[in-house]
């Protein structure tokens, strides 16, 4: 997978990450940093390559972050580059998984209610400022040329 991937370079410039194949939750917590830190001033889109592990957590950050977009890569047939056979079966269990989706929706809603509070703070301040602007610059000494 990594031979494949490096190909990427080719045409972007981007910042390499190690994650392991089989510990989901640490892609997790890599992806939401990324969003903490672009999430609101950038368009965010994931195109995930990796293990099927690593796609649940590309799955819990989708249900996490719904204003991000996925790209699924699509090939026109099978490629021997992309595996070597099965080694192993794992599974993964999520019991109450409905309880598990709610909990991330409350979570999702709990950052929009964030920004929110964000927004609302900002329209106070500039209320205020105009309410300022209008002490030096009254109403009706004021009018706007069209």
């Amino acid at each position: 997978m990594r031979w494949i991937n490096k190909k990427v370079t080719d045409y972007i410039r981007a910042k390499k990450l190690m994650c392991s194949t089989f510990y989901y939750k640490e892609l997790l917590k890599y992806l939401e940093s990324i969003y903490q830190k672009y999430g609101d001033t950038h368009k965010l889109v994931v195109a995930p390559t990796g293990s099927k592990l690593q796609t649940i957590a590309v799955f819990l950050f989708k249900q996490l972050h719904p204003d991000v977009q996925f790209i699924y890569p699509v090939t026109r047939k099978f490629s021997k580059e992309y595996t070597s056979g099965v080694e192993r079966i794992w599974t993964i269990s999520f019991p109450e998984f409905n309880r598990i989706i709610n909990q991330l929706d409350k979570h999702r809603k709990g950052s929009l209610l964030k920004l929110k509070e964000k927004i609302d703070l900002l329209e106070r301040k500039h209320e205020r400022i105009k309410g300022s602007a209008d002490t030096f610059f009254p109403k009706n000494k004021c009018e706007l040329i069209k």
